[in-house]
């Protein structure tokens, strides 16, 4: 009797340790799951995030974000950091859809401007001079898309024009006290801000309106312009004129060089005609 019952409390011994492996297994297994909100609806950038704004979103606790794994709470706004997040007034820096996850890179800083809330957050924010001419037009708009082109720079006794930047983005324009354009804000990258800001001080920028859409990038690098020379190129990373008189007193040579050769081959081939015909006519005498 007493064997069975050692028996018995074995059984229920093992039976617990199984229950309690199987159910570390589950929970090993199961991705663990943390609340995240989503847009109910599609809202512009500059608005303040509020509660009513957002659906409550079932997701794993841990992600892989940049290849690597991380908390879901470092990248999403999540249950646990929600009402700080509310509370602290951030706008949105970009327009976002029905359905987007809310995120903390969808936030301003400190509300921002209505420029940070438009750009890309690699970018940098560059502003330039224009006018109504060379700004294309007075009605130039924010979200526009254009390329800029420099005309100016003393090589030589030339100036040329030349693109600089095609299909680029307008993330503001100012005007002035009679609402004519004056500057004009783009998005550019670290080395085309610090090109925009050379060329904007020492030649004359103009902008060419253009369809963000379907436009057509050019295949040549870095294309320029220059009437009073025809053409130009770049050696070596240098601005350089193509002589164009050296071009032509070299083709007028080469064309003198070629005719003289065709004229001395004709010449030489009539004399060796003339001596055939003479050997000829002296093999006949005798």
């Amino acid at each position: 009797m007493q064997k069975n019952k050692k028996i018995i409390l074995i059984l229920i011994l093992a039976f617990i340790v199984s229950v309690l492996g199987g159910v570390a297994i589950y929970f090993y297994l199961t991705p663990q799951k943390t609340t995240i909100y989503a847009f109910k609806e599609n809202v512009s950038a500059g608005t303040v995030v509020t509660e009513d704004m957002l659906v409550p979103v079932q997701a794993d606790s841990n992600i892989y974000f940049g290849g690597g794994k991380t908390d879901a709470s470092d990248y999403y706004v999540t249950g646990e950091n929600i009402a700080e997040v509310l509370k602290s007034g951030d706008s949105l820096r970009s327009d976002v859809v029905q359905g987007m996850p809310f995120t903390f890179a969808l936030l301003t800083s400190g509300g921002g401007s209505n420029v940070e809330m438009q750009m890309d957050t690699s970018k940098i924010a560059i502003t330039i001079p224009v006018t109504n001419v060379t700004g294309v037009t007075n009605e130039l708009k924010v979200g526009s898309r254009v390329n800029v082109y420099a005309t100016g720079g003393d090589y030589g006794e030339d100036y040329i024009t030349q693109l600089l930047f095609q299909n680029m983005r307008v993330l503001n324009v100012g005007k002035d006290a009679s609402a004519n354009l004056n500057t004009v804000t783009l998005e550019v990258d670290s080395e085309q801000s610090m090109k925009l800001v050379y060329y904007s001080t020492f030649d004359t920028l103009y902008l060419g309106l253009v369809d963000g859409a379907s436009y057509q990038y050019t295949d040549v690098t870095n294309p320029y312009y220059s009437p009073e020379t025809g053409s130009v190129t770049k050696v070596d990373g240098e601005l350089k004129e193509i002589d164009e008189s050296k071009e032509n007193t070299e083709s007028t040579t080469e064309a003198t060089t070629e005719a003289a050769t065709e004229t001395s081959t004709e010449e030489t081939t009539e004399a060796t005609e003339a001596t055939e015909e003479t050997t000829d006519e002296s093999e006949d005498g005798e």
